[in-house]
């Protein structure tokens, strides 16, 4: 596994090909099967904590082998940024993101030092998933200079299904979601955090 180290707007490390082809399809087709689709068309889904949310669990049970492989991949992405705490292990899971119009995810940094209490990551780590029918522009995951501004964008790490987005959230790591052409599909992920 080649893990790339990118320095703007803030550190940041990509993997192409985290899942190979064939695993991504077997994933993203576990995530059809489990998901709920009026759960998901009602977006009751979504909500959670009296608020809609952006993102929701797909409850997936993942082959031995993909759990496995994936993990050991985690623990590499540890050795590659020389991070390791007794306290802390990873954990990861299937999601699904909702367009929410009137709600988008703005940019925001999900730093550590001050989220750490509420059981958030040291790490985080996102996986995209999809088939090679589905036209992913825009759908990727936006990064940014400033907190809640748009305008501040810089780039944007493309939705390539199997492929790997990690970062370490800090004050400066602003990331978010702009749909400007809507979804016309499921958008899956699957995210690790080391927590």
């Amino acid at each position: 596994m080649e893990i790339v180290k990118h320095t703007q707007p803030f550190e940041y490390y990509t993997v192409d090909n985290f899942l190979t082809f064939d695993e991504n399809c077997l994933v993203y087709n576990l995530c059809l099967d489990s998901l709920d689709v009026n759960a998901y068309n009602n977006k009751s889904m979504f909500f959670e904590y009296g608020e809609y949310q952006n993102n929701a669990g797909v409850n997936t049970i993942l082959p031995p082998e993909i759990w496995t492989k994936i993990h050991n991949q985690l623990l590499e992405i540890n050795d590659c940024l020389s991070i390791t705490e007794q306290d802390l292990n990873w954990s990861f899971s299937t999601n699904i993101t909702y367009d929410h119009k009137d709600k988008p995810l703005r940019p925001h940094n999900d730093d550590y030092e001050k989220l750490k209490q509420y059981g958030a990551g040291k790490i985080k780590c996102l996986i995209y998933l999809g088939l090679n029918d589905i036209d992913y522009t825009d759908w990727g995951t936006k990064l940014y200079t400033k907190a809640d501004d748009y305008s501040s964008f810089v780039k944007e790490i493309p939705f390539i299904p199997g492929n790997a987005f990690i970062f370490t959230p800090n004050s400066t790591s602003y990331h978010g979601t702009e749909f400007i052409n809507g979804l016309s599909s499921y958008r899956f992920i699957l995210g690790a955090e080391y927590a």
